[in-house]
């Protein structure tokens, strides 16, 4: 009788650890993201790209600027970048900038223009056709980010600004994202 008691409050203290630690490994973040586009948060388990803002698509046919709010993304390191069906002969003459300034300090995080067919073209395996296009960038900043690769201050406000200079060949749209995080 002794030895069923000691293992019933075994059993319990095994279900509540268990039912607590599934509760801090909840993805919280997207509660407190506050800003433009939908914010995902995969779960402490994703190897990469645990973080996914998704601010939407950009026309890259047409000359044109979007301007988005982002806040208290977690401290993270996060990459600015395209996803959509895109390929690099159709892009050639595409021309954007971006430039993401910390609303709170007032200083600009990065501020590149240039032809996306020189980024970093990022593929997953099994689907080729959906690169996630970033820039990588030559020299290392204060903030130990490069390029649209970069680390958010926690509690901070951004105004990230993506502007087509020269519009693409062909009719073609792009999401932005911001990809993060993970354990790789």
């Amino acid at each position: 009788m002794h030895g069923d008691f000691f293992g019933y409050h075994v059993s319990i203290v095994i279900v509540l650890f268990g039912f607590f630690l599934g509760c801090f490994t909840l993805p919280l973040w997207e509660y407190a993201y506050e800003g433009d586009g939908t914010f995902k948060d995969f779960g402490p388990r994703s190897p990469s790209q645990r973080y996914t803002l998704d601010l939407g698509p950009t026309d890259f046919s047409r000359v044109g600027k979007h301007i988005f709010n982002i806040g208290d993304l977690p401290k993270e390191r996060f990459a600015l970048g395209f996803v959509g069906h895109l390929s690099k002969p159709g892009l050639k003459n595409l021309i954007v900038r971006v430039r993401l300034v910390d609303r709170d300090t007032k200083n600009a995080v990065f501020d590149f223009s240039g032809s996306i067919a020189d980024w970093t073209w990022s593929t997953k395996i099994g689907d080729p056709s959906t690169p996630f296009i970033y820039y990588v960038g030559e020299t290392e900043r204060d903030d130990g980010g490069r390029g649209t690769l970069f680390y958010p201050l926690r509690g901070h406000r951004y105004v990230l600004t993506v502007e087509v200079l020269q519009a693409a060949d062909v009719s073609t749209r792009a999401f932005v994202h911001l990809r993060g995080g993970g354990w790789m």
